[in-house]
């Protein structure tokens, strides 16, 4: 005899044929360990390679502080030049900043990434915060070395004595 199964025996059979596998069951609360273990593996090469970008982005921030300086001393000499007058420069190292004897009211500051200057030659007789350099009509100048600083880098701007011919060195 046939006979048809009960209501209950085919809920219960359904039941069991649409349940899903215990596998692709939905997760709602927490993250495998591989998912935290490639998280991690991210952050630490960020972490890695942040250090080398900071390093990267002062040292080019110092080499266009120097470019900036070789463009106001290169404007120095040709204003020289041009008005057949010498024009010293000032530079007030601890203020990190320098003048010019036409305009001695009018500062330039230096960029905020210097943290120390350092001219070389010292001349006699200049006070340890203080370098000058001169300008002269004929297109000399006084012959220098201006390192500009910041922690262990450091972008050098040299001064021609004979020329007065201003670049940046490196």
């Amino acid at each position: 005899m046939n006979r048809r199964p009960l209501l209950t025996d085919r809920l219960r059979r359904r039941a069991v044929s649409d349940a899903a596998p215990p596998s692709a069951c939905r997760r709602d609360g927490g993250f495998t360990i591989l998912e935290v273990l490639v998280v991690l593996a991210i952050i630490s090469i960020a972490m890695a390679v942040a250090p080398s970008l900071l390093t990267s982005m002062n040292s080019i921030r110092l080499r266009a502080a120097a470019i900036e300086l070789v463009g106001e001393l290169r404007e120095v000499h040709g204003s020289a030049s041009r008005g057949q007058t010498r024009i010293d420069v000032t530079f007030d190292l601890r203020r990190l900043r320098l003048a010019r004897s036409t305009a001695p009211e009018a500062f330039w500051a230096l960029p905020a990434v210097v943290e120390s200057v350092e001219v070389t030659p010292k001349r006699p007789g200049e006070p340890d915060d203080v370098a000058r350099l001169q300008f002269l009509p004929d297109g000399s100048a006084t012959a220098a070395r201006i390192s500009l600083q910041r922690g262990s880098l450091s972008a050098t701007v040299v001064v021609n004595g004979l020329t007065g011919a201003v670049w940046r060195d490196g």
